[in-house]
């Protein structure tokens, strides 16, 4: 069964965090870690108000080596980064422990992560290693999901799949950057069945948080 963790760190604490906290104002969604040749190539998306500015900064950089804009949206844009360093405790630590990042989020200051590990046997190899790695991360929750098929907010499972992958891939981005057809087709189903799933979690999210106070 699976187990759910958040944990929060300074942004100094790790090396994507410290890159960002220098000279920038953004708020970062770390969407994506690829391996690739034995480094971690993330891909991120970032909110603020000087594009151009945080750009620079970060290619300046003495840790970077590349910074590509992958897309652009009208309030946000989507970069990948390659850096000028081998290792990276912090987020080598989750991928070596078999751990998804499910959210993650960070300013200048701090970063705040939502992880998912297979067991408690790789949260807890997981927590060890940054320990062991002098790492200041405060782990905040801990808890395994729920084994219904509804959670808290009556969603169930596909319901709240599709929202995620929904809003992840931009489609309540203005203008739309995905279309229904597209997100029915990573799930393999139409782009109507898609539709209809979509509009029952939003249905069912509505009537349990907003319309219920």
């Amino acid at each position: 069964m699976s187990v759910i963790t958040e944990v929060s760190l300074p942004s100094g604490s790790f090396e994507l965090g410290r890159v960002f906290r220098e000279g920038t104002d953004a708020r970062i969604e770390l969407l994506q870690l690829v391996p690739t040749g034995g480094s971690l190539v993330p891909y991120f998306w970032v909110e603020t108000d000087d594009a151009t500015a945080f750009e620079t900064t970060v290619r300046a950089h003495d840790r970077v080596d590349s910074l590509t804009v992958v897309d652009t949206g009208p309030e946000r844009t989507l970069f990948q980064i390659e850096w000028a360093v081998e290792r990276d405790p912090f987020l080598d630590a989750i991928v070596d422990h078999g751990l998804l990042i499910e959210a993650g989020t960070g300013t200048d200051e701090s970063w705040r992560f939502q992880l998912r590990s297979t067991d408690r046997e790789s949260l807890s190899a997981f927590q060890q290693t940054v320990r062991d790695h002098g790492l200041s991360v405060d782990i905040e929750r801990v808890w395994t999901p729920s084994t219904t098929s509804m959670d808290r907010y009556g969603l169930t499972a596909k319901q709240r799949e599709a929202l995620q992958l929904a809003f992840t891939r931009g489609y309540f981005d203005v203008p739309r950057a995905v279309s229904l057809s597209d997100l029915g087709d990573e799930l393999g189903i139409t782009g109507q069945s898609f539709s209809r799933r979509l509009r029952r979690g939003e249905s069912t999210l509505l009537s349990n948080t907003i319309l219920e106070e």
